[in-house]
């Protein structure tokens, strides 16, 4: 058996692409390493060439062994746990909408959003199983897109409802994208890779393309959002220039993008005392605890539900409350309210476990495409989450706020998916080596 057929024979018992080409190349580089061996002891070329075939041993069984290390791996124990959660927060809020209906909840029609949920969970098993790396290799294109899509609807077909921008007029239906934001982040990791060992023109390259997603981000969720992207996007290059992966001084970078997290909030918080709304004021000083009674009286309404709750169980100011409140996004202090502590800790601790478990398992990618895309779904998740608890506990009064699972709506449910779909792909083929594939496929094109 020459080289070539024992090479094709290994890779076709590996049913993963990508680690097939890895596989061949390793292999190959290993025929070639005992070839040389061979004739270094006097051996002919064409005998050194068996020869060193026949060292790698059945071609069969040394495929399978690869494929079996190589194997995509489906995350059915996140995906069961999402599913949970996805029904938990639905039912949670439909129930909440019954059993308070002087609370406002807007959960919509249930037909609908239950039809919203499996459309949801299928957009995310679908990504699951495609690979990750189509995406972040395509991520400036994406990103490009996305915001000038976001942007050119917002400016041309934007509708304010209730008061409020980030709506959109669409095929008939009114489309809310204020909270399409947070996709921006994992295609931010795909940027960050793609200029990694390019220096300081690297960092400089990475830094600019922050400016698309955070131009929509501010157009269509307003400054807020915006700014937090930014921070985010920050935390994801800091990741890679701590990985090494920016031939640039670390600690010196690392310190000016840990700075500008910092002064970042503390610049724009300025801002807004100066030029900012007269509600925008009121909400920065709600941070420090410095309202009137007046414009506390939301923030003060949650903290009576949280300070009255029982460990399991509605609270009797709850079952007694008949004030109309607005409590869309304070469905976990409501929660608490009506069936206890223990219920919402319950709750928020599996939806945070749920997001650190998949962080997790995306800094330890071997792939760097999957570590940068999967830190960067998880840091946006984890940032929205934190952010939702922080102002149903009435510390922060909220803008537009947003936490998995309990805040519904359709266009928000449905980017929630894609998030996570993005973190299952990248845990499902963390044992595959993608940048490998990606490796022959420019060798392909350059030839």
């Amino acid at each position: 058996m020459d080289r070539k057929e024992y090479l094709d024979t290994l890779a076709e018992q590996i049913r993963s692409k990508p680690a097939a080409a890895a596989v061949r190349r390793e292999i190959e580089d290993h025929i070639e390493e005992q070839k040389e061996a061979f004739l270094a002891q006097g051996m002919s070329g064409s005998e050194a060439e068996e020869a060193a075939v026949q060292e790698m041993g059945d071609p069969v069984e040394t495929g399978v062994a690869m494929d079996l290390i190589h194997r995509p791996q489906m995350p059915w124990g996140s995906i069961a746990l999402i599913a949970f959660l996805s029904v938990a927060g639905m039912a949670f809020r439909f129930l909440l909408a019954a059993k308070l209906p002087d609370v406002i909840f807007m959960t919509g029609d249930v037909t609908t959003q239950g039809i919203y949920l499996c459309l949801g969970l299928a957009l995310m098993i679908g990504i699951c199983l495609a690979d990750y790396s189509r995406i972040g290799r395509r991520a400036r294109t994406w990103t490009l897109v996305l915001a000038l899509a976001l942007l050119a609807g917002n400016t041309f077909t934007g509708v304010v409802v209730n008061g409020m921008s980030g709506y959109l007029y669409f095929m008939g239906y009114v489309v809310s994208i204020s909270l399409i934001w947070p996709l921006f982040a994992p295609l931010y990791g795909g940027i960050v890779y793609h200029y990694q060992k390019k220096g300081y023109l690297g960092l400089g390259m990475c830094l600019l393309w922050t400016l698309p997603g955070v131009i929509a981000a501010a157009s269509c969720s307003g400054p807020g959002a915006a700014l937090l992207l930014l921070i985010i996007d920050l935390v994801i290059l800091g990741i890679a220039v701590w990985k090494k992966w920016f031939p640039a001084a670390r600690k010196k970078v690392l310190f000016g993008l840990g700075c500008a997290v910092i002064l970042l909030p503390a610049l724009s918080a300025g801002i807004t005392l100066l030029f900012g709304n007269e509600y925008q004021k009121v909400r920065l000083a709600a941070l420090f605890g410095r309202v009137d009674q007046g414009g506390n009286w939301a923030r003060q309404t949650l903290q009576d539900i949280l300070g009255s709750s029982k460990l399991i169980g509605a609270s009797q100011q709850m079952l007694d409350q008949e004030e109309a409140f607005s409590a869309a996004d304070f469905v976990l202090t409501y929660i608490t309210g009506y069936y206890g502590i223990l219920a919402a800790l319950v709750l928020i601790g599996l939806i945070l476990y749920l997001v650190f478990r998949l962080f997790r398992v995306s800094l330890q990618q071997k792939n760097r495409l999957g570590m940068l895309m999967g830190a960067g779904s998880a840091v946006v998740m984890t940032a929205q989450v934190l952010i939702y608890v922080l102002c149903n506990m009435g510390i922060i009064l909220p803008g537009t706020i947003y936490c998995p699972f309990l805040t519904g709506g359709g266009t928000v449910m449905l980017v929630t998916y894609v998030i996570f779909g993005i973190l299952l792909s990248v845990y499902r083929y963390q044992d595959i080596p993608l940048e490998e594939g990606e490796r022959a496929r420019r060798l392909s094109l350059d030839k």
